[in-house]
């Protein structure tokens, strides 16, 4: 059932493609963590990264495309050295077991161009913002990063891959082991050819998205996955990028500002009681979609952070908690697993 911008489903939708080939079988090395090297004093907790009117101005500069998601302002935050550290994000077996399944079919992006990053590195807006305008560090990320998939199809999939028959989310309902609730943010790269870049988080505890924790995270999140209101929903979701390492007028450029992506971006979104899948469809802005192809021609010399946040705009809805992150690590849009999009 399609209601405005919103695909609400308790089963299994009737977009049926063949299944798609497949690569060979691999063993999947474990899941990288990022630390990032915290910076102490020398930071600023009065970053006035506001984001209620974000822009997507354009301009005829390549720094000015690149600044043109949201509010002037930079995180004055972490620092841009990295330690890589390769060991597993839980150190139970259980989780790591139920990772290997949710990502053993189909294939995933290559494990070395992604993993998950330490969220506390980004600014967030603290209890009183409402009133000092201050940020502070995000903490630990409310969902952990299963996997993530980059995928290429003749059309976008504006039902989103969670609903696919042959894709990792209902292989995992068909098993019996998919976690709890399921978060997947996927992003449309306009084309042709079109990609789907797909993140999945897993959320262990419901209590902490229904509103029954009664924290304010838990309260935004009830209202934003469970609730009926796409205006809301367009109005809520925020990205911040950082760019890591790369190119010189991309990493200066881009810096990191905060934007809500329904601003100026059509969302999507695919709601059941297991899988919660928000599509972003880049094509449906003429400037951000030049902003990500530009990005994606310096996409395998760039190391990029993404961190996803629901925006509370009063003081019982504060502090903002990062919900979920990722590093794109020198991305290569060669030789991916191609997705039937299925009739038109």
């Amino acid at each position: 059932k399609v209601q405005k911008n919103t695909f609400t489903t308790t089963t299994t939708m009737s977009d049926n493609p063949p299944t798609p080939e497949e690569s060979p079988k691999t063993e999947d090395p474990p899941i990288p963590y990022v630390n990032i090297q915290k910076q102490g004093a020398a930071e600023s907790e009065t970053d006035d990264m506001d984001t209620a009117t974000a822009s997507y101005s354009c301009a005829s500069s390549i720094t000015d495309i690149f600044r043109c998601s949201t509010d002037e302002g930079t995180d004055g935050g972490a620092s841009d050295d990295v330690d890589v550290d390769h060991s597993m994000l839980s150190d139970t077996d259980d989780d790591d077991s139920e990772r290997d399944l949710f990502r053993s079919r189909p294939a995933v992006l290559d494990i070395r161009q992604w993993a998950e990053p330490d969220s506390d590195q980004f600014k967030v807006r603290g209890k009183n913002y409402i009133k000092d305008r201050k940020k502070i560090r995000a903490g630990e990320s409310m969902f952990k990063l299963i996997t993530v998939d980059l995928v290429e199809c003749e059309r976008p999939i504006m039902s989103g891959l969670c609903s696919k028959e042959d894709e990792r989310v209902q292989l995992a309902l068909k098993r019996g082991d998919l976690p709890p609730f399921v978060v997947a943010i996927n992003i449309i790269v306009p084309g042709p050819p079109f990609y789907h870049l797909v993140m999945y988080y897993k959320v262990d505890d419901m209590d902490a998205i229904n509103g029954k924790a009664g924290t304010p995270f838990s309260q935004l999140a009830n209202k934003f996955f469970f609730g009926e209101s796409d205006k809301f929903r367009d109005k809520t979701f925020k990205l911040i990028p950082k760019i890591v390492d790369g190119n010189f007028v991309v990493r200066k450029a881009v810096g990191s500002t905060p934007a809500i992506m329904g601003n100026k971006l059509k969302q999507y979104y695919v709601r059941t009681d297991r899988f919660f899948e928000l599509i972003l469809d880049v094509g449906s802005s003429p400037v951000a979609s030049n902003v990500v192809k530009i990005a994606k021609g310096f996409a395998k010399t760039l190391i990029v952070d993404m961190a996803f946040v629901l925006e509370g705009k009063s003081e019982e809805l504060l502090p903002e908690k990062v919900f979920g992150s990722c590093r794109l690590m020198n991305v290569r849009f060669k030789n991916l697993r191609k997705v039937e999009s299925g009739p038109q």
